[in-house]
């Protein structure tokens, strides 16, 4: 006579238990481990900007400084100067001089530029103003689009100088994305 064994598999409620807790110990570890990561990248890419800004402060010459690109990330913003100086070419004396940003392009709802400092400085011959934009890219904003401001800085009615910025919109960088 053949006698058929059945195998059963029991867990004890206790085994059940440790297992639930085992897992959500391990996904609270998890999310932990990832938020420490995106405020360390958060944190070495204000570090890379700090630095950036403090070259562009000591390299900078003539009477125009501005940069040619612009990278900011899907749904963050960033903050560059724009040097100005008087080098007497508009006049002798104190001068006033307004910095205007001119968008090439409809664009605006996915990236907006703007001054932050006063748009308008007096400047005697021989000093420089430093003018901070902002450029914010909303979260959605296209990776290939092409976003581009004409920077123009008039004295009085007369123009002074120009140039342009290209915005590149790359997608949020971090360890988990």
């Amino acid at each position: 006579m053949i006698k058929s064994k059945k195998g059963a598999l029991e867990l004890s409620v206790n085994t059940i238990v440790i297992i639930v807790i085992g897992v959500t110990l391990l996904t609270l570890g998890l999310l932990f481990v990832r938020g420490v990561f995106n405020k360390i990248n958060i944190l070495s890419d204000n570090v890379f900007d700090n630095a950036q800004s403090s070259i562009n402060e000591i390299s900078h010459t003539g009477k125009f400084n501005a940069p040619t690109s612009i990278g900011v990330q899907q749904g963050a913003k960033k903050t560059f100067n724009v040097y100005v100086a008087n080098d007497g070419s508009a006049g002798t004396g104190q001068r006033l001089f307004t910095l205007t940003l001119i968008p090439n392009g409809n664009f605006e709802e996915s990236v907006k530029s703007k001054v932050i400092s006063p748009v308008t400085v007096t400047l005697d011959e021989g000093k420089e103003a430093t003018y901070t934009i902002q450029v914010v890219a909303v979260s959605n904003a296209p990776l290939s689009l092409d976003a581009s401001y004409q920077v123009k800085v008039t004295v009085g009615s007369t123009d002074y100088a120009s140039s342009g910025f290209s915005i590149q919109v790359t997608k949020s960088t971090g360890l988990f994305g």
